[in-house]
């Protein structure tokens, strides 16, 4: 099945598309194009302003694990910002969307099969434990509040 996505729903970014290459017309902008891939690795069908808080979420923890997800034309790599999110509310995509039971069972294998430590020397399996203890606590104060 082919990746699909939709950027006219996002908004002009200083009037220009947020999809367009900045020196060349005929090319995606990188951090488009990287978010479109990413939604299927985070298995999230789109960025909206109702689930933007569970997109960064997922993008931030799967970065903590493997490191960055921009990689520009000269071969630098970058992060993905939340406000590269902002500026794509609307993105949308054929992804099929996961369940956060199966996010965390995703991101536990990927760790588990990652064997790196980040720029601090944390292991990414003590990563994603410490990630999914907040995830846990967060769900028991909700459940509680």
């Amino acid at each position: 099945m082919s990746l699909n996505f939709d950027y006219t729903k996002c908004a002009l970014i200083n009037g220009e598309k947020v999809q367009d290459h900045p020196n060349d017309e005929d090319r995606w902008h990188p951090v488009g194009e990287a978010l479109v891939w990413t939604m299927m690795v985070i298995g999230m069908r789109e960025i909206n302003a109702g689930n933007i808080g569970k997109v960064w979420e997922r993008i931030s923890l799967y970065q903590k694990v493997t490191g960055p997800m921009l990689q520009y034309g000269d071969g630098t790599k970058a992060y993905v910002v939340r406000e590269d999110l902002v500026q794509h509310i609307g993105l949308s995509t054929n992804v099929a969307t996961i369940s956060d039971a199966a996010w965390a069972k995703h991101i536990a294998k990927v760790a588990t099969n990652y064997h790196v430590k980040n720029a601090d020397g944390v292991s990414a399996r003590s990563i994603v434990a410490l990630q999914c203890a907040k995830y846990q606590t967060k769900k028991e104060e909700e459940v509680t509040a």
